[in-house]
């Protein structure tokens, strides 16, 4: 009952054939401290991920608002112009041109 190298763990298992459960519960300390240790890295490596990809979001969101914003500016634009080339027709048509009035 002493501790068994891992290079003679084979034979150890093929040879005295122990009750596996014992040998875990006698390792269980061992076991659920690797355990911690995996789950906290685990987490870590989680939260850097989710870090990650908040941050990557907030970047495209931040595009994707800057671009929304340029497509209504731009949009605006051309309105203004549909809207005053239309009144500029309407006057024309009805011969209440306002340039023409102040000439």
């Amino acid at each position: 009952e002493g501790t068994v190298e891992k290079s003679s763990l084979r034979n150890f298992i093929s040879v005295t054939k122990p009750n596996h459960l014992k040998v875990m519960q006698a390792m269980q300390d061992k076991l659920n401290g690797g355990m911690t240790d995996l789950l906290a890295k685990s987490a870590h490596l989680t939260a850097e991920r989710m870090a990650a990809r908040l941050e990557n979001f907030a970047a495209s969101g931040s595009s994707l608002v800057s671009d929304m914003s340029a497509t209504v500016a731009a949009g605006r634009e051309k309105m203004s112009d549909v809207l005053s080339s239309a009144v500029t027709s309407l006057h024309k048509r009805t011969g209440s041109d306002i340039s023409k009035k102040n000439e």
